[in-house]
């Protein structure tokens, strides 16, 4: 009984995290297009997929939930699936950039290539100070302008 007590602690301060990476994200709304103007839009109510992350391709395996995130307008919130936990939290969008904040995670033990992965893209979310969307691709930019994360998106009512 006690085992389970802790893991609804655990859990409710992941979800926290994930609440406050949500509002970092919300910050998203102005992002950078191919053609370098700003809109907002695909950012959000967008289905991202994990193509890459650190400069490690995110291969889709059959049968697995697929590594994933996305912005919710109207609560200013992030909620992805890292490949082994979820994620969630604030965004940010002033001036034109997006970063991530009060991000929580469940914290679940995995395979030590999704640990890996889950590390790498929580890095990149934490880094991420810019966005540029191009047709159904996201990216993720850190302050000195470096691709951190790859996405392809698919557009949700």
């Amino acid at each position: 009984m006690q085992r389970s007590r802790f893991r609804s602690g655990s859990f409710i301060v992941i979800l926290a995290l994930a609440g406050a990476m949500t509002l970092s994200l919300a910050g998203c709304a102005g992002m950078e297009t191919e053609s370098g103007s700003r809109s907002a839009g695909p950012l959000e109510k967008t289905y991202w997929r994990l193509a890459e992350v650190e400069g490690m391709s995110v291969p889709v395996a059959a049968g697995r939930r697929e590594p994933n995130l996305q912005f919710d307008p109207e609560k200013k919130r992030v909620t992805g699936y890292s490949g082994v936990n979820i994620f969630s939290g604030g965004y940010d969008t002033t001036g034109g950039g997006l970063r991530m904040t009060q991000m929580a995670s469940t914290r679940r033990a995995g395979p030590p290539e999704l640990m890996k992965l889950e590390t790498a893209l929580l890095k990149a979310l934490s880094a991420t100070r810019s966005y540029r969307v191009s047709g159904d691709k996201l990216e993720f930019l850190d302050t000195g302008g470096r691709i951190r994360a790859r996405f392809e998106g698919q557009r949700r009512p």
